[in-house]
């Protein structure tokens, strides 16, 4: 139960800059339009063979990155969860 649990959940770190004074909405505004296009997605592996993906804007920057995942299965489970998320719930950054 618990590996089914871990496979739902989605993290999803942005990477932006902004004036810390300024609004979060155009960045979350970006991660919604762009996540529902898989072409925006790009899997890379890690230097320890890990996978994780990142999340394009239309002008290829990236926007987003994940947490590393175990395997290339986990990893496209998790552009699933991310794509499903931003269409329904609200966008948190930490």
């Amino acid at each position: 139960k618990k590996k089914e649990e871990e496979n739902k959940k989605f993290d999803i770190s942005v990477i932006f800059s902004f004036d810390t004074t300024g609004s979060m909405s155009p960045v979350i505004d970006s991660v919604r339009k762009n996540a529902v296009n898989e072409s925006n997605f790009e899997i890379r592996t890690s230097s320890d063979g890990r996978k994780y993906f990142v999340l394009k804007s239309g002008n290829r920057k990236i926007i987003g990155m994940s947490e590393m995942y175990n395997s290339l299965e986990n990893a496209k489970k998790g552009i699933i969860s991310v794509q499903s998320v931003s269409k329904t719930q609200k966008v948190n950054f930490v």
